[in-house]
């Protein structure tokens, strides 16, 4: 089976999932970055820091899924 990768990129730019990928990972790395250092001073257990990157890791395939359907 052959795909057309030119095709397929400019159709997911065409659809702004790239730069809504791009965004959520930078937006991600920043709620990371202050969890983490947040999270142990005001002494919020490891497991809640866990679960927000969890939750970011996640939620990265549903908000392309979105962005693809609904061309946002």
């Amino acid at each position: 089976m052959y795909v057309d990768t030119d095709r397929l990129w400019s159709e997911l730019k065409r659809r702004h999932v790239i730069r809504v990928a791009t965004v959520y990972c930078v937006v991600a790395w920043l709620v990371i970055q202050v969890a983490g250092a947040t999270f142990e001073s005001f002494g919020i257990p490891i497991w809640a820091f866990r679960f927000v990157v969890l939750m970011l890791v996640l939620g990265l395939p549903f908000s392309l899924i979105i962005t693809w359907a609904l061309e946002l």
